[in-house]
């Protein structure tokens, strides 16, 4: 076997080092990945700014130039964008969906939340979403819950007519939201 066979090209080694410079193939796909690992484990973008993350980011991928915190929350924002559309048009045109909602109290009892997810079919592929979760301001009254599971599916271009289950607790607020909503 010769020397030449053996060596990296000149342009084969500008190319690899160009797909790990921002903007890259590689470096594209490692910052996805890296997205994913964080939206997939609840785990805080500062991730990204400690000394063991950046030294297994070194290790596995030397040419990689590792985002800070704040570039890693553009990112975020930018691929929620993308894929918040992708989802409201699927359930835009979905015909059959149910929701699941649940009211619950932080375990320190001071805040109360609202869930709703949505749960659908793709292709004969399951799809669950959460489309909303928020902090409840007011008494959580009937009216107010329903007016919160409206602005929800509302927002996520739930049609009421492709509604076909809302599964919830029996707590007696929330199954009169649902039947008002």
């Amino acid at each position: 076997m010769s020397l030449s066979s053996k060596q990296i090209k000149l342009d084969s080694a500008f190319a690899t080092q160009k797909s790990f410079s921002e903007g890259g193939e590689r470096s594209n796909d490692i910052s996805n990945g890296i997205l994913f690992f964080i939206a997939k484990n609840n785990i805080p973008f500062d991730v990204v700014d400690t000394e063991g993350f950046r030294v297994l980011m070194h290790k596995t991928a030397p040419l990689y130039q590792v985002p800070s915190r704040r570039t890693i929350t553009r990112l975020t924002t930018e691929k929620y964008k993308v894929l918040s559309s992708i989802i409201k048009e699927e359930l835009a045109t979905t015909e059959n969906i149910c929701l699941t909602t649940d009211v619950w109290t932080e375990s320190g009892n001071t805040k109360r939340f609202l869930g709703l997810t949505a749960h659908y079919l793709v292709n004969n592929t399951q799809r669950r979403v959460v489309i909303g979760v928020e902090e409840l301001s007011e008494r959580h009254t009937s009216e107010y819950l329903a007016e919160k599971l409206v602005q929800f599916t509302s927002e996520w271009n739930i049609k009421k007519e492709n509604i076909i289950a809302i599964i919830s607790d029996s707590a007696v607020n929330i199954k009169k939201a649902i039947i008002d909503a």
